[in-house]
């Protein structure tokens, strides 16, 4: 696959992220299986663990874009390239906006929310 071949597959909108825009702020069925934490400041949020394959040291995905995401922890590192656009996150109470290009990196237990889900056009690979 070149550039633009990858180009064209990562910006062609799925089905989920069809959904997504046309329902915003519905929560993806993801998160109901998941465990929930009380974080020290009282704060609830969904854990990530185990979600990575037993047999692979890394996954590579890309989000769905207009997907609501809230507040969730990882219990691995979490590296995030912003292949286009911007996108804005919560990351351990302070807003972060990556642009194109950036790369942000989240250690395991930092809690993390992306911010206005349905105005996010942005593609990010984690």
């Amino acid at each position: 696959m070149n550039h633009e071949q990858l180009d064209k597959q990562l910006h062609k909108l799925t089905d989920r992220e069809l959904f997504y825009r046309d329902n915003p702020h519905t929560l993806s069925s993801t998160y109901s299986p998941l465990q929930k934490a009380v974080l020290e400041n009282g704060e609830h949020v969904y854990v990530f663990a185990d979600t990575i394959e037993d047999k692979e040291n890394i996954t590579i995905s890309k989000h769905t874009r207009f997907a609501e995401v809230p507040l969730h922890i990882h219990t691995y590192l979490e590296l995030s390239f912003i292949y286009s656009g911007q996108c804005s996150q919560i990351i351990n109470g302070k807003q972060v906006t990556l642009k194109q290009g950036q790369i942000c990196i989240v250690d395991t237990g930092v809690p993390m929310r992306y911010c206005q889900p349905a105005k996010r056009m942005s593609l990010s690979i984690s």
